[in-house]
């Protein structure tokens, strides 16, 4: 007699049925996760671009404060052009005009591809900033006005990068490693945050009125974050 046939349940099925795909042999679990070169590239990737957002960011507008305050002690308040508003505007609106951008990007192309090409544009856009201080015969309207252009790039490009960072985590890591990847991601975000805002007034202090070596900084971290991004394991478009 043949003995019946055993009914597997959907589980052991899909078990049989399927394996890892190769960007999630990176990590088999939590604590093999935090020490691969998947987790790390990826970590250094965002932590640099959130930081250099923030120090690039904190610099444009402190150096819009300092001007701010040079026309106030010369001109009327009324006639004084709000460069500080105008800096955090044109930061912040291309998050609200490009999220949906980038998401669509995310879903037509790799993920990995978009974040490679979001990092190189940040070293060029950078560079645009760097060209700018290094013109002086530019009048501080002009120079102050293609600061704030550059940092909408800033913004732009982080738009186009966040939806990305985010949707790239379960197709590099095992859903039983998303929690702790996810924690990291977010402390480190935060930390990011901090130290880029920090470093941006303690970089003024020191280099005074010489504020291309600033832009030279940035352009360095964008580049050191580019790097990173390569590390990055390629995942297929969705």
């Amino acid at each position: 007699m043949i003995p019946p046939r055993q009914n597997l349940t959907g589980s052991q099925e899909a078990g049989m049925g399927t394996a890892d795909s190769p960007s999630q042999q990176y990590v088999s679990s939590g604590r093999h996760t935090l020490l691969s070169l998947a987790f790390w590239s990826f970590l250094c990737t965002q932590f640099l671009g959130a930081f250099n957002d923030n120090y690039f960011k904190q610099m444009v507008l402190l150096t819009c404060i300092g001007a701010s305050a040079a026309t106030l002690k010369s001109a009327d308040k009324q006639t004084a052009v709000p460069w500080t508003e105008i800096a955090m505007a044109a930061f912040a609106l291309p998050f609200v005009l490009f999220s949906g951008l980038g998401g669509f990007l995310s879903d037509r192309i790799s993920k990995t591809t978009v974040i490679i090409s979001c990092k190189a544009a940040e070293i060029g856009i950078v560079g645009i900033g760097l060209a700018v201080l290094l013109v002086p015969s530019l009048s501080t309207t002009t120079t102050l006005s293609a600061l704030i252009f550059v940092l909408a790039l800033m913004g732009t490009h982080s738009a186009v990068f966040s939806p990305s960072k985010y949707g790239v985590l379960p197709e590099l890591f095992r859903a039983d490693c998303l929690l702790p990847v996810n924690g990291a991601v977010q402390m480190t975000t935060f930390l990011a945050i901090i130290f880029g805002t920090v470093c941006a007034g303690i970089a003024l202090d020191l280099i005074r009125n010489q504020l291309w070596i600033s832009s030279v900084i940035a352009i360095i971290i964008a580049a050191l974050g580019t790097a990173s991004s390569l590390l990055m394991p390629h995942v297929p478009a969705a």
